[in-house]
């Protein structure tokens, strides 16, 4: 078996949701895990193939595909591009790309939760420079483009593909050459497992198992509005345009792969 499509993020841009959707369609067969990480992190990833094929049991017919966001992580895991090109050479890439500020908040909201990050925003993104990197999208998905056919890689704006997940769905499946008829009975659903599953195991830490799934529930949705609250917390125009700075190029790069101005992220 082979590995025939992937979602190489980006990170906090809907990758969860996104391979949740695509799960469901019959003629795909999604890894047991959703981000597996393999050709980022496991450098002798050639002698442990079996284990990473070991996550697949696909029917008669169906396609393998798995989403690991750190195959965008570039420079913290550098030669990702090379080691999927050389595993599968027609292998078939989707990226998901939201505004590339909203996409940092989310991130800083994301560490708040799980690592009790206590510093601001702008503290944040000084000490750890892949805020700014994983944004970068032009810098992210270009080595890709470099060596895999153009025609392999399927860009998602994802404040595009909320407003009609159908539509979105469709063109999709149409690159991963599988029918699109199943568009209309599959779930919509935000999914953000890491982070439910962390809600998850607190209130197991401390709460009666007779109450416990109403309570798991109430504890996702708090959160929830809390995220929402936090992503549309104010930040000072000076900062926000020095971020824009920043991620131009890389905007201005999509920009020209799409051969469109992106006006859902300029006007937001």
């Amino acid at each position: 078996m082979r590995v025939e499509a992937v979602i190489i993020g980006a990170q906090k841009c809907g990758t969860s949701s996104l391979a949740y959707m695509i799960s469901q369609h019959p003629e795909i067969c999604f890894s047991s895990i959703k981000e597996p990480h393999f050709f980022s992190t496991v450098n002798n990833w050639k002698d442990n193939l079996d284990q990473y094929h070991s996550l697949f049991a696909p029917k008669i017919g169906q396609i393998c595909c798995e989403a690991s966001t750190s195959y965008t992580f570039y420079p913290r895991y550098k030669g990702t591009h090379l080691r999927l090109y050389e595993y599968n050479p027609t292998l078939k890439l989707i990226y998901i790309m939201r505004h590339p500020i909203r996409r940092i908040i989310s991130h800083y909201n994301h560490r708040l939760i799980r690592q009790n990050l206590k510093v601001p925003l702008e503290t944040a993104i000084k000490e750890d420079r892949s805020y700014i990197d994983i944004s970068r999208y032009g810098m992210q998905i270009k080595p890709y483009f470099d060596i895999f056919p153009i025609d392999n890689i399927f860009l998602i704006i994802f404040e595009e593909f909320i407003q009609n997940p159908q539509r979105g769905l469709e063109k999709l499946f149409h690159f991963l050459h599988i029918s699109s008829e199943h568009t209309k009975s599959i779930r919509y659903s935000h999914k953000n497992i890491s982070i439910q599953n962390l809600v998850l195991k607190k209130a197991n830490s401390f709460l009666d198992r007779k109450n416990m799934f109403l309570i798991q529930k109430f504890l996702i949705k708090i959160y929830s509005i809390m995220m929402k609250k936090n992503e549309n917390e104010y930040l000072p125009a000076a900062y926000r345009k020095y971020l824009w700075s920043l991620l131009e190029h890389d905007i201005k790069f999509i920009e020209s792969l799409l051969k469109r101005r992106l006006y859902i992220w300029r006007n937001g």
